[in-house]
């Protein structure tokens, strides 16, 4: 069985919007969905204002935690927008929220300058892609670094991301050539690295590739374990992640460094 859209998304976007402006904005949605992303676009005809049974209250805790769940908030600005209670009240929701990326279109604008506007969201879709290599018995290590670098709108591939059915080593090996044309490959090292025969075959694959290659070192060991590493740049995470190696990281995998 494969996996959900949400499972398998480069991001989750919740695109702001008053329903009047419904068709711009579906150019928007499809746009990024087909750029790997999962964005919603509510359409409110379960409120009504001239019903009595309408609750905004609950509507509007719906939406609230929506919003809460989305790291990428696009507001799609407009005439209609900010006459919106719905749509002031999700950006009042959104500016209490950290770390959430805010990115705004002028739909006024739209009609004429589509591309303009679109280009607007590059910010979050031209993040890297990011192939992360490591033995299966260090997991519990890499996850804090796969849950930051996916935070931060980076598409993450790796043996867990492979649908039932497909054959490991041809996915593997497609990973690894995407992440090598658009990102970088993360090698974690760690004492466990050494009876990994996965890991030895996707560091020889990502060499081969001629990849950016980026080795974090999980254990307290030396990169003069891995000889055809020790001439690069490494992140030394054995002590833990936290902001320094955060930024460290960063700076190695954005395209945009």
């Amino acid at each position: 069985m494969n996996k959900h859209l949400e499972e398998k998304a480069n991001g989750w976007i919740f695109l702001s919007h008053s329903s009047d402006d419904y068709q711009n904005v579906r150019i928007i949605r499809n746009y990024l969905e087909d750029r790997g992303f999962s964005a919603i676009m509510f359409y409110l005809k379960c409120y009504n204002p001239q019903r009595k049974d309408s609750d905004m209250s609950k509507v509007q805790k719906i939406i609230k935690c929506e919003i809460n769940k989305r790291n990428i908030f696009v507001l799609c600005d407009s005439v209609n927008a900010r006459k919106s209670k719905f749509v002031q009240k999700e950006i009042s929701i959104v500016k209490e929220k950290k770390n959430t990326i805010y990115v705004e279109l002028d739909l006024d604008n739209f009609q004429n300058n589509q591309n303009d506007e679109l280009t607007k969201l590059d910010i979050f879709i031209k993040k890297a892609t990011l192939f992360f290599s490591y033995s299966c018995a260090d997991e519990s290590k890499v996850y804090p670094i796969k849950e930051y670098l996916h935070h931060e709108d980076f598409q993450i591939l790796d043996a867990s991301s492979i649908d039932i059915g497909e054959h490991v080593e041809t996915a593997i090996r497609e990973q690894i050539r995407i992440a090598s044309e658009k990102g970088a490959v993360l090698l974690f090292l760690g004492h466990n690295s050494f009876n990994s025969q996965w890991f030895w075959s996707e560091k020889n694959l990502a060499l081969n590739q001629n990849a950016i290659i980026v080795p974090i070192l999980l254990d307290d060991i030396s990169i003069e374990k891995f000889p055809a590493l020790v001439h690069l740049i490494y992140i030394d995470a054995s002590n833990g992640f936290g902001n320094k190696e955060k930024e460290l990281l960063i700076h190695a995998v954005d395209k945009g460094e």
